[in-house]
């Protein structure tokens, strides 16, 4: 009888031993599938850099250059040089976004193109002057409409004001705020720059559309087909429509203080950029990192049951066997990854799923020759490869389910275990 003990004890140690061994094998998949991940990533930029990058739309602005007058100590007239940028009173973005899917090597990168109009209020030009606060009258010397596009060569066709026909957008050779390309369209001091603007945009980019809540109000209302989108930024939507064919959002932003000033070359814009980016519907390496994390609980339960119903049904299997069922599990992991490349997430979940099963199956009647263990091999794995797939559909209440998943299994295991201790005691 106590010889009998020990022999379980050390096989049961041996056997936890050997669920800890094979925990190598977790990092060597995670680091596979970063490297592939990494690879998607490269292709997505390359694609990307060809097309048009991620967009993001600064402006309309009107940036003022003056120079006001000073008299020094020795009654001297000095003339200082300044600038001062200025935000819309009120801006209003309408317009739609289409998208494309290109497909580079195994991966499929969603891009789009934008079909927007942008129109601006601004106040007045003295009264955009009063708000200064200089000393004198500034004597302005050179006037312009500012608007920034994060990459340019996105545009499908020039930027030119709809109410001032002529009047084109050029590239800005002076930056006006470092990182951002601004394009500019130039008045002289005689010339008035229009107080209302309409400015139509045709651009193309790749993963995300933001833009800027400068103006004292900002709305948006867009129109996209592509419907698996996520709201990015500083703002959500007020009112979001997601069906199977499409998306529209609109956002209603009042900023009481509007992006005026004089400090152009410390102005960041980070606390006022929102938009929308493109899910893409074939991530499938975060699902299959999602599901290595689990790894460790299968192979632990696997070999639980496996050590139970060798001693429930007097079975031999060796810590050899133990080894190959647990490969078996993790070779799963690397059958999934090569699968979903080609095939996507979800057929590729069932088919390496229903071979690592069928495989552990076979081996299992091989070595028992028994229908009951065979089959209760068959339903656990079932069981635990079905709720894998359920925790990492769920996302955000995995946490729960997955934790009231494992309560139960493992008062299930409880009950075993009191078997095994009934049928060992009847035996003696």
């Amino acid at each position: 009888m106590e010889k009998e003990t020990k022999k379980h004890l050390f096989k049961g140690l041996a056997i936890a031993a050997l669920t800890l061994g094979l925990l190598i094998f977790i990092p060597i998949i995670g680091s596979i599938i970063s490297e592939r991940s990494a690879f998607q990533t490269e292709v997505v930029q390359e694609v990307s850099e060809k097309w048009g990058d991620q967009q993001t739309l600064y402006g309309p602005f009107i940036l003022l250059e003056y120079r006001v007058a000073t008299i020094n100590e020795k009654n001297e007239v000095l003339y200082q040089r300044e600038r001062a940028l200025f935000s819309p009173s009120t801006q209003t973005i309408t317009g739609s976004i289409s998208t494309t899917t290109k497909k580079r090597s195994l991966y499929q990168v969603t891009l789009y193109n934008t079909d927007l109009l942008i129109e601006a209020q601004f106040e007045a030009q003295e009264k955009l002057l009063a708000s200064l606060g200089t000393q004198g009258n500034p004597e302005i010397t050179s006037k312009k409409i500012l608007y920034g596009i994060s990459d340019t060569k996105g545009l499908s066709e020039a930027l030119a004001l709809l109410n001032t026909p002529g009047k084109v957008f050029t590239l800005n050779d002076n930056p006006i705020i470092e990182q951002i390309p601004f394009l500019s369209l130039d008045y002289t001091a005689e010339e008035s720059t229009p107080t209302a603007i309409k400015l139509p945009l045709k651009l193309k980019g790749s993963s995300n559309l933001q833009f800027l809540a400068h103006a004292t109000t900002t709305k948006v209302n867009i129109k996209s087909d592509y419907h698996d989108v996520k709201y990015i930024g500083n703002y959500l939507p007020e009112e979001s429509e997601k069906g199977k064919e499409q998306a529209s959002s609109t956002w209603n932003i009042y900023q009481p203080l509007p992006l005026n000033t004089t400090s152009i070359r410390n102005l960041t814009f980070d606390k006022y950029t929102f938009g929308i980016e493109f899910l893409e519907l074939n991530n499938f390496y975060s699902k299959i990192d999602r599901s290595i994390k689990y790894a460790l609980l299968f192979v632990g339960l696997t070999f639980i049951v496996f050590y139970f119903l060798e001693n429930i049904k007097n079975l031999k299997i060796n810590l050899i066997q133990y080894a190959l069922i647990g490969f078996a599990i993790f070779l799963n992991y690397i059958l999934l990854l090569s699968f979903s490349e080609y095939l996507g997430f979800s057929i590729s979940y069932v088919l390496s799923s229903l071979s690592t099963i069928i495989l552990i199956t076979i081996f299992t009647w091989k070595i028992s020759k028994n229908k009951s263990s065979t089959g209760t091999i068959f339903g656990l794995l079932l069981l635990l490869y079905g709720l894998l797939y359920f925790l990492i559909e769920l996302k955000e209440t995995a946490l729960l389910v997955g934790s009231i998943s494992i309560f139960i299994i493992l008062a299930v295991l409880m009950q075993f275990s009191i078997k095994m201790t009934a049928s060992k005691k009847e035996e003696e």
